[in-house]
């Protein structure tokens, strides 16, 4: 087996708040709406709605990334044959240094 093996599940904070409000944030009624948390900021603590709203940019930024990204090659296994070098790789990342969180 490999490390992650032994690996535990750590909830996010929204995650933890969202769980343990689960009935006065209405999940516990049939056809509950999920989407409430993020139209209404007075649902939650301030600290939740600011890190939702945050989630919500820096994912929004992420599909902009993702979006826009133009392959240099079609296949990075022909051109790492072809070449002999795995430097291809590095066209193949959507940011050069990582995107940004």
């Amino acid at each position: 087996g490999g490390s992650r093996d032994n690996a535990t599940y750590v909830p996010s904070t929204i995650e933890k708040y969202i769980l343990n409000h689960s009935i006065e944030l209405g999940y516990d009624k049939p056809g509950a709406e999920g989407c409430r948390i993020w139209k209404d900021d007075t649902l939650t603590p301030i600290e939740i709605s600011t890190a939702l709203n945050s989630y919500a940019k820096d994912l929004a930024n992420y599909s902009n990334v993702v979006n826009s990204f133009v392959p240099t090659h079609r296949d990075l296994l022909k051109a790492i044959v072809k070449t002999g070098s795995h430097d291809v790789c590095v066209t193949a990342r959507l940011h050069p240094d990582g995107i940004q969180a």
